[in-house]
């Protein structure tokens, strides 16, 4: 497993121990559902850079 995959099931966690669904998650961070679920299934990274 790497790194972003341990992030995505971090998130993941961290939503679910909120009690969230991706949509709210999403609709708070502004971002569409199917991108926070690329994120969580660890498909996808952020799209900023710092």
């Amino acid at each position: 497993m790497n790194l972003v995959q341990k992030l995505g099931e971090r998130i993941r966690f961290i939503r679910k121990e909120q009690g969230l669904s991706q949509e709210v998650l999403a609709e708070r961070a502004g971002l569409h559902t199917n991108y926070l679920g690329a994120v969580e299934r660890g498909e996808k990274t952020s799209r900023w850079r710092a």
